[in-house]
């Protein structure tokens, strides 16, 4: 189609639109088509407001302490940049009452220190609900303080790592691909099958409806781009986020570590580590509702065009009396009187409803023009 044919496809559908209006088989439709984008946007918005929330990584759980050392004057409110985190194995109330924490970490490969430290900044990384730590300034009389900034991230021992993973990545991984290839060519043969029925449906058109044709061409090609965005919100995009789940676990497996414990970590690490990896909800594809949308758009589609595939299906399979006409007399050795000529089209304008004598019209004119 150009353009021009497109502009004029969309002011004719929406001319159609608000004509079909009087029609309570399109009122049907519409409200199918505005349930089923309601449906999705909601579950669009559900599912972003879920993926984006951190209440997945808030259970009651062990917490992972990192913290870098700050200056106990300086205003932190941030973790800072640049500089080496330590991962505390330990980190309690120095004693009950306590403005200060008492830090258990490895500064160093084989030295373990313990160290009383006043918090000055406290990041929750998917951890709000957490356990809080308070944070407190150093009283004038206390003799060489530490203050440090502390990222506080959820821990779950059974997979020794920071941040719940239901199970593991790579599995996780190749059923996303499944998920994601079955869809795809489900939804690719429900578009060639649509293609299909619109080559039939094309001939069911009459003469003086040029402009529900490009409509209904207009439709089918929305229906392509309208899935396959549905498929890369809710099944690409979900199997991107594993690929990111993925590298996130093979990052954090390679961190240098003793034991469990993680030595001194650069802030490329650290600030790595603190962005985490994809929320669960993100991960997770929806090939049901994939099944749903496509088989209502394709449905609806189906059931709006199955009058016109009706006709074109009679257009094509129907018989051109002339023809016959013509081919009987050639296997009698002559040709038909202008007596049968009338008489074939008399038998067919009385037995044939209008829409039927345009057809053979259209089929009488096309077989003249292959003579």
């Amino acid at each position: 189609m150009t353009y021009q044919q497109v502009i004029h496809a969309v002011w004719c559908l929406t001319r159609e639109v608000t004509k079909c209006f009087s029609s309570g088989t399109c009122k049907i439709f519409f409200c199918i088509a505005l349930s089923t984008a309601g449906w999705v946007i909601t579950g669009l918005s559900a599912s972003y407001a879920e993926g984006n929330s951190s209440t997945h990584y808030t259970k009651k759980t062990p917490s992972m302490h990192l913290f870098t050392f700050v200056r106990c004057d300086a205003d932190v409110r941030a973790l800072p940049e640049g500089q080496t985190y330590y991962h505390a194995s330990s980190f309690e109330r120095d004693t009950i009452g306590s403005q200060t924490y008492l830090a258990t970490y490895e500064s160093h490969y084989g030295r373990v220190e313990k160290s009383p430290v006043y918090l000055s900044f406290v990041s929750y990384v998917g951890a709000a609900d957490l356990t809080k730590l308070e944070t407190a300034k150093p009283p004038n009389s206390a003799i060489n303080p530490k203050c440090v900034a502390v990222a506080v991230l959820p821990w779950f021992e059974q997979i020794k790592r920071p941040f719940y993973l239901a199970s593991s990545p790579r599995k996780m991984k190749a059923s996303a691909h499944d998920k994601q290839l079955r869809p795809a060519l489900i939804g690719a043969a429900a578009w060639t099958a649509l293609f299909f029925a619109w080559l039939i449906a094309s001939d069911g058109f009459l003469d003086n409806e040029d402009d529900r044709k490009e409509v209904g061409l207009l439709s089918l090609l929305l229906l392509v781009p309208l899935n396959t965005a549905i498929w890369g919100l809710w099944l690409w995009w979900p199997s991107h986020q594993i690929d990111a789940l993925v590298s996130f676990v093979e990052f954090y497996d390679k961190l240098p570590a003793v034991s469990g414990q993680l030595l001194p970590l650069a802030w490329s690490q650290a600030d790595k580590l603190f962005t985490g990896p994809p929320h669960p909800p993100a991960t997770k594809g929806d090939t049901a509702a994939f099944y749903w949308v496509l088989g209502i758009s394709c449905g609806v589609w189906l059931l709006a065009h199955l009058r016109r595939i009706y006709i074109g299906l009679h257009y094509r399979f129907m018989s051109n009396p002339i023809a016959d006409l013509r081919a009987w007399s050639e296997l009698q050795g002559r040709t038909p009187t202008p007596e049968e000529y009338t008489d074939v089209l008399m038998e067919a304008g009385s037995t044939m409803t209008t829409w039927q004598l345009q057809l053979l019209k259209r089929k009488m004119e096309k077989g003249f023009q292959h003579e």
